[in-house]
């Protein structure tokens, strides 16, 4: 069966595959941050990004190396992992030997307290999460049933196929035979596949290596689901220093959910609200209209599991966030936190290709926080060179060569616009205003987020004049603003102490980061669909979950009786409609996905059509041409090609009505269309009646060649495949790119070795060996109380 596992999963290669890239990564970690970070977050990191890593090499290797993927890819990726690790396992030991550790952290600060913390409760969450997610994957990735079909459910359901459409054409289609400039849309014949297409390019490496389908999605969906929410909690612990707001973090964003359940239970009552239904979603609330649907944030529901970008990339953008917070951590030494900026650039310069959201989400925050940081380096211009700009540069080396993959997007088949497009309204008229529309979707992370925010710009601010003042002498910090600032300092003393005070200034940099991620959001649309926002703005909700979780221990442990009356109903109005999304996720609502005929028709498709065959078919979203045999489909189902952006789709869909329609055709035309088109077979569902070829076409141009239990398939005459048309990157696109990121490395290596030397003038603080940054704890000028 099609979810079955050949053999047990343990013995698989790919099995093997995944655990060596795993292990090796957490060499190359402890190797790097092992001094600054603690086992339970170097393996929160390393699940991930080794399985990123791993993905990368493979997609190389067949790429650039063998023009097509098969078990020497995945060979040579897991040799290269192999010999990484092994040479930082002996690097580690080495040093040790010799007694030239890293530097650790300043005693006394932030960072130690970071590193020496145990994480009891994040350990504890992380594994109820664990116990959260399995009966979720386990029942929406190609569950078996008794009958031989296969099941899946919500809106994995809905995106499963299109994502074994993309693994399968890479195993038995159309990118059987590819290169990195063409790879070709199977959705939609004859087009560049314009999409992050390593999460599913990882799902086709497992099955080469001995996984079955369901396995190949199942292990990356579980593991990566809980290594997410061990990296949430460890970012948010650093930014809170709270093990309880941290664990609050986690909860408020598995079920960040908004107001839909609530509006459920006022209109058609409790037993509505708490059921479990197709047509009951507990967060999106849809009602005719569009326009008063609410934005989706059920975090498993509509965006983890259904969407694998956002699977692999959440995992990703996290570990950026978390580097970036152990680099700006107070205490932590100025030479290590260089390094560590230029290893979050190497995080963030591989995600476009996992996904382009959390990649403009990286660049974001990275672009705000070297100018938050810029009391730091001005004084310290070793970390702007070695740090910030190599950092930069990294980055773009690495990235630079994945933009092509990218250009040429456009809003829809008939807009056409950018790959990014300025609307001011298109969120904040979502739902007819920007409070009703993040409070329907978010309740009250906006609103008490926004206070907060409003209360430490206030702080940064001053502090920006005072330091305007100490380093260029331009007189800005008067007495008004610091009776202000001391107010102000006052009062976030009183409502959020871990914001507060010198040996906690670097955690306010954080705001404007993760704002401008908000703010870009609501400015910014990444075309066609308003809904794929919601992508960028998870990364702020990080942030913002994590200062809720705060205020609400805070609220429980200062607010006396009162307090412990409101956290708790406040919590529940905020998570809500996101619990009943995950009980709706726990298999509750199930659908058949694929039928045995479904199964067979795919496997004969597989072994008797030409692999770059073309298949005209209906709309339908679980097509076994494409989605078990990976043929391309001329055009696939419609909000497939519709939100990527792809042209002519409506002049598609129309020609395949008018193929199948049965009245008034000329089949003269109809069959030279098909062979200019590159159609070469024509697949029929059971639900759609007989189309009468007979009478169109001569029985020799097409002819019935297939039929299992309903499904027809017909073969159309002289349709040449082997140099059918496929788009391209062009040549001077990754030339251009290339060159841009050669000059990026270079730039990088000049960065790193020698522009400190000839720029070196800056003044140094020495603490035996190590070079220590003159923060807030040293000699900051900071006016507080």
């Amino acid at each position: 069966m099609l979810g079955d596992s050949r053999r047990p999963v343990l013995l698989t290669p790919g099995f093997w595959w995944i655990a060596t890239a795993l292990l090796s990564t957490y060499a190359v970690v402890d190797a790097h941050l092992g001094h600054l970070t603690s086992v339970f977050e170097r393996v929160a990191v390393a699940v991930p990004l080794g399985w990123a890593v791993s993905s990368w090499l493979a997609y190389l290797f067949a790429s650039l190396r063998y023009q097509t993927l098969d078990v020497r890819s995945v060979r040579a990726a897991w040799l290269v992992q192999a010999a990484i690790g092994l040479f930082h396992v002996w690097l580690v030991q080495r040093r040790r030997k010799a007694g030239h550790e890293p530097a650790g952290t300043m005693r006394d600060s932030p960072a130690r307290s970071a590193k020496v913390a145990p994480h009891g409760p994040g350990m504890g969450f992380t594994a109820l999460t664990a116990l959260i997610v399995w009966p979720m994957v386990s029942s929406r990735f190609l569950r078996n049933e008794p009958d031989g079909s296969v099941s899946s459910g919500g809106a994995t359901w809905a995106d499963l196929p299109f994502h074994m459409n993309i693994a399968a054409s890479f195993l038995y289609g159309t990118n059987r035979e590819f290169d990195y400039r063409r790879t070709e849309a199977a959705f939609y014949a004859g087009s560049r596949l314009v999409y992050p297409l390593l999460p599913d390019f990882h799902a086709a490496c497992l099955l080469v290596s001995g996984m079955s389908w369901r396995m190949s999605f199942l292990l990356p969906a579980l593991f990566l689901a809980v290594s997410a929410s061990a990296l949430l909690y460890a970012v948010n612990w650093r930014l809170t220093g709270s093990r309880a707001a941290a664990v609050l973090s986690v909860l408020l964003v598995m079920c960040a959910g908004g107001t839909g359940s609530f509006e459920h239970w006022i209109e058609r009552g409790w037993s509505h609200a708490t059921c479990v239904a197709w047509d009951v979603d507990p967060v999106q609330a849809d009602r005719e209209g569009g326009r008063q649907e609410i934005l989706w944030f059920a975090y498993f529901g509509h965006v983890f599991l259904p969407q694998r970008p956002a699977t692999y990339a959440i995992p990703l953008i996290l570990i950026v966030i978390l580097l970036l917070v152990l680099a700006m951590t107070e205490g932590v030494p100025l030479q290590q936190s260089a390094i560590v900026l230029r290893l979050a650039a190497f995080v963030a310069g591989i995600l476009p290709l996992f996904q382009a959201h959390a990649f403009v989400g990286a660049v974001i925050l990275c672009s705000v926080l070297f100018i938050m940081d810029f009391d730091r380096w001005y004084t310290h211009m070793d970390l702007l060179w070695r740090g910030w700009l190599t950092a930069a540069f990294i980055g773009l080396a690495l990235s630079a060569p994945q933009l092509p993959v990218y250009i040429g997007r456009v809003a829809s088949s008939r807009e056409q616009r950018g790959f990014l497009r300025f609307s001011w309204t298109a969120m904040s008229s979502f739902n007819s205003g920007f409070w009703r529309t993040w409070f329907r979707a978010l309740t009250l992370h906006v609103p008490v987020y926004t206070l907060v925010f409003g209360i430490v710009s206030v702080v940064l601010l001053a502090q920006a004049l005072a330091d305007l003042e100490r380093l260029f002498g331009v007189r800005g910090y008067f007495p008004i603003v610091e009776r202000i600032q001391n107010r102000v300092v006052h009062l976030l003393w009183g409502l959020a102490p871990a914001f507060s005070g010198p040996s906690h200034y670097w955690r306010l940099k954080f705001f404007p980061a993760f704002a401008a991620v908000f703010v870009f959001c609501n400015l910014f649309l990444i075309p066609p669909w308003v809904k794929d926002n919601v992508k960028l703005v998870y990364i702020w909700l990080f942030q913002a979950a994590g200062v809720v979780g705060y205020l609400l221990v805070r609220l429980w442990r200062r607010g006396g009786p009162l307090g412990k009356l409101l956290t708790p109903l406040i919590l529940f109005f905020m998570i809500f409609s996101g619990l009943l999304g995950i009980r709706r996720e726990w298999g509750g609502v199930t659908a058949e996905l694929f039928t045995p005929a479904h199964q067979e028709v795919g496997e004969w498709i597989k072994a008797n059509t030409h692999l770059r065959s073309v298949f005209l078919t209906n709309e339908g979203h679980s097509s076994p041409a494409c989605a078990l045999a990976g043929r391309t489909l001329y055009s696939g189902h419609l909000g497939w090609v519709w939100s990527h952006g792809l042209r002519d789709c409506y002049e598609r869909e129309q020609f395949q009505d008018e193929l199948l329609r049965g009245e008034g055709r000329n089949g003269t035309e109809l069959l030279n269309q098909l062979r200019y088109l590159r159609v070469s077979h024509i697949l029929l569902e059971p639900e759609i009646s007989d189309p009468e070829f007979e009478g169109a076409f001569e029985e020799s141009d097409v002819w019935l060649g297939y039929e299992n239990q309903g499904w027809r398939l017909y073969f159309i005459k002289d349709v040449v495949l082997d140099d059918r048309p496929i788009e391209s990157i062009s040549r001077e696109q990754l030339y251009f790119s290339t060159g841009v990121s050669l000059v990026a490395l270079w730039m990088a290596v000049m960065c790193m070795w020698y522009f400190p030397c000839v720029f070196a003038s800056q003044e140094i603080a020495e603490d035996g060996n190590d070079v220590v940054p003159r923060g807030p704890v040293a000699d900051r000028h900071t006016k507080t109380l």
